[in-house]
């Protein structure tokens, strides 16, 4: 994830080079998000995933159904939260002419105008994606100042 996370601050909106961005050919959600799960998806993840699975049912005799829950679901609905907020939502092309940006480049990149209190709940601020990019080193818990450090210059 890391190194992809870095890729994606490299070369942020090039298909085929930024790994968050979406493949080229389909821009809708699913699609997008299909590919965004997939290329974070390693065959060592799935291993690892597949050893405590095993272990969990076979040792501890936990329920599938609660691995399906507590697993899949909440990890799939973590994953949703930031592609939608952090992913889709601030790097989404815009309509231009009937056509869609090729590229869309950090600077591009929207934010949103929450206040720190929505910002926060709906995923950790990630939802600040231009002040992301601006300050990549900055945590996760300090866009919000970011996003004033912005209002400040401005």
């Amino acid at each position: 994830m890391y190194e992809k996370h870095w890729l994606h601050h490299k070369h942020t909106g090039l298909v085929n080079e930024d790994p968050d961005y979406h493949d080229g050919r389909s821009i809708g959600f699913f699609a997008w998000y299909a590919h965004f799960l997939i290329g974070y998806t390693t065959k060592q993840q799935i291993y690892k995933m597949t050893v405590w699975i095993t272990t969990l049912q076979v040792v501890f005799s936990v329920p599938l159904l609660n691995i399906i829950v507590y697993m899949l679901i909440c990890g799939l609905c973590s994953s949703l939260r930031l592609f939608y907020f952090g992913t889709y939502i601030p790097h989404r092309p815009e309509l231009v002419d009937g056509k869609f940006d090729e590229a869309v480049p950090w600077e591009k990149s929207k934010s949103a105008s929450a206040n720190r209190l929505v910002s926060f709940l709906c995923c950790y601020h990630f939802d600040y994606h231009w002040e992301h990019h601006r300050w990549p080193y900055a945590p996760w818990w300090d866009l919000w100042k970011c996003k004033e450090l912005t209002k400040k210059i401005n």
